[in-house]
């Protein structure tokens, strides 16, 4: 089996409150490697893994509107998609499974969850410099409205529109 094969076997299911520490931690690597190069090393030192914690435990406690699935690999969390009313809110896959395929089931996992949802017309945001993700997208069938975001780290983003079928 090839670890492609390998990464094709991923659990996926819905996050539970236990997730959180797993998924703050990945996130927040995730994000220093996603903006590496985008904003000063100043930006990155001063981004706290503690709030990611935070953030993590309010959106997986009851009673929350977010809802996030997990791709889990060996019982661990290693990739999330969370969405909310009509948008997909993150899509983030642990740096050290980048590259296996994880990001596309995700984005399906949350397309699927907003269809479920009874949406058809979608919306995410993503980075303008986030090349990797950008191209996930537009392959995927998402197009870009023409309308901007800045983000509080000084760095700008597009905002993206899907109809889904």
């Amino acid at each position: 089996m090839s670890p492609f094969d390998e990464y094709r076997l991923v659990g996926m299911r819905h996050a539970v409150p236990a997730d959180a520490p797993a998924i703050a931690e990945y996130h927040h690597r995730a994000r220093v490697e996603e903006y590496r190069g985008a904003v000063t090393d100043d930006v990155l030192d001063a981004l706290n893994p503690l709030d990611r914690i935070i953030q993590w435990n309010a959106w997986l406690s009851n009673g929350s509107p977010h809802t996030t699935m997990v791709a889990e690999h060996e019982g661990a969390p290693v990739g999330h998609v969370t969405v909310l009313d009509d948008e997909i809110l993150h899509v983030y896959v642990d740096p050290d499974h980048w590259g296996q395929g994880l990001g596309r089931r995700l984005l399906d996992a949350g397309e699927q969850l907003l269809k479920s949802a009874g949406f058809d017309h979608v919306f995410l945001q993503t980075h303008d410099y986030n090349h990797r993700a950008i191209k996930l997208y537009l392959k995927s069938g998402w197009a870009m409205t023409g309308d901007t975001v800045r983000y509080d780290v000084g760095i700008g983003g597009h905002i993206m529109e899907k109809h889904l079928q």
